[in-house]
């Protein structure tokens, strides 16, 4: 049984909160990941407005998780160092930068951090003011900052910006996905994707990756539940395909539905999606296959 989840908040999380990685009592750690079943997910760092040295927030993460992933974890972005890490009897994981307000917006430390640290998804922002976007779409510099994306195989990760930023970077042609987002049309908060976006971005090959936040998930947040996951996924399964859908759980980042407490849940996600009308070949797209083709063999959908 196999997973690739396009993201989580643990890799900052337990800097935050002094935890281990490899074992803690949050959604995520190596103990709980690593048994009965593979999982390969983004260790995603973000940073929101309470740091005001968005630099200094980047390097402290990255030696920590650095530290923690010592011995146990490489990150890969490709399907040769993916098997080399597994061959080394290490978790292969991918690294994710949630806002490029992290990395000063300047596309020079984003290679940096893509050649140093093997970064391979930049998000544009964080719910943070920076160049690269105002309320018209992306300016200039944020053209800038997806071209060199494009140049260097890193990809666009959509979930923080505004619909018009989505769309500007769609158009640019870039390989887009937005790592944690939901169905608009099912639940309506402006993170989740409007219908005509869900589309384009199957157009486009992009991912989708099903989030599992309760107020993302239904109206009525209390309520939320593992079949909502299902609902939202059929949902944008019937606009885009099943190639454009993923897993983007949101561990450690945000409160579970109703029948997911942690990592250690994803087998009762995937029961869920074959109960729900998926197949098991469907099923092992979604929950694995999709992601691994886009971010480590470098196809789209």
């Amino acid at each position: 049984m196999r997973f690739f989840d396009l993201h989580t908040d643990t890799a900052s999380v337990i800097f935050d909160e002094k935890k281990s990685l490899l074992q803690n009592d949050l959604h995520v750690d190596l103990t709980r990941a690593g048994k009965n079943f593979e999982y390969t997910a983004f260790l995603t760092l973000f940073s929101d407005s309470r740091y005001t040295n968005m630099v200094g927030r980047f390097e402290a993460l990255m030696e920590n998780l650095l530290g923690e992933c010592q011995g146990r974890v490489a990150f890969v972005k490709n399907v040769a160092e993916y098997e080399a890490t597994k061959d080394q009897g290490l978790m292969p994981m991918l690294l994710a930068v949630e806002g490029a307000e992290m990395l000063r917006s300047d596309p020079e430390m984003l290679l940096m951090a893509h050649r140093e640290h093997n970064l391979v998804m930049s998000g544009i922002t964080w719910n943070n003011p920076n160049p690269l976007y105002d309320e018209n779409g992306l300016t200039s510099k944020g053209f800038e900052y997806v071209k060199t994306c494009m140049e260097n195989d890193i990809v666009v990760d959509v979930s923080h910006l505004h619909d018009k930023g989505t769309f500007d970077v769609l158009r640019t042609g870039a390989k887009t996905v937005a790592s944690h987002s939901n169905a608009r049309a099912l639940t309506n908060v402006s993170r989740n994707l409007p219908d005509e976006l869900i589309r384009e971005m199957g157009k486009q090959g992009g991912l989708i990756g099903l989030n599992f936040c309760r107020p993302f998930l239904n109206p009525e947040p209390s309520a939320a539940c593992v079949d909502d996951i299902v609902r939202h996924a059929k949902y944008i399964a019937d606009l885009a395909g099943v190639e454009t859908l993923a897993i983007g759980s949101d561990f450690d980042g945000a409160g579970m539905p109703h029948g997911i407490t942690g990592v250690e849940s994803l087998p009762s996600l995937r029961e869920a999606l074959i109960n729900g009308g998926f197949t098991a070949a469907e099923t092992e797209q979604i929950c694995y296959e999709n992601a691994f083709r886009f971010f480590l063999e470098g196809k789209k959908g």
